[in-house]
């Protein structure tokens, strides 16, 4: 999660910075300075050449992630479930434990951990938006 969120944030600041230098490209190209339009060109290339890599790294940290917190959410239920007493576990649909099993956890998998990471990079966006607006 840790990992996800940091290279979110990165790529984040990657794109910022990425679209600076193509905002200058257009403007160094309009005033017809060659020289440093390439220079721009070259820096936002570079710059999307390492958000891309961010963005991959995250997408597999989050995917670990996201599996991980799944395996772990599904065994802690699991376990539950096996240390009910038989009068309880009669007492409920056994189709009651099953969906906990199947489509709780899906649920919770994709719209809570899945979303995590999306959120902190979203975040992280709005921040350096707003420090690079302001400041």
């Amino acid at each position: 999660m840790i990992i996800s969120g940091i290279c979110y944030s990165l790529c984040a600041v990657t794109d910022i910075v990425y679209a600076i230098f193509y905002g200058r490209c257009i403007d160094a190209l309009i005033k017809g300075n060659f020289g440093l339009t390439m220079q721009n060109i070259l820096f936002s290339v570079f710059a999307l050449l390492i958000s891309i890599i961010l963005y991959w790294i995250a997408i597999k940290s989050r995917f670990y992630y996201v599996r991980m917190k799944v395996r772990s959410y599904k065994s802690a239920i699991s376990k539950s479930i096996f240390y009910f007493n038989q009068t309880h576990f009669e007492q409920d649909n056994e189709a009651f434990s099953m969906n906990i099993l199947s489509n709780d956890v899906d649920t919770i998998e994709n719209s809570y951990f899945s979303q995590i990471p999306s959120m902190v990079f979203y975040v992280a966006s709005f921040c350096f938006l707003y420090v690079h607006c302001f400041l």
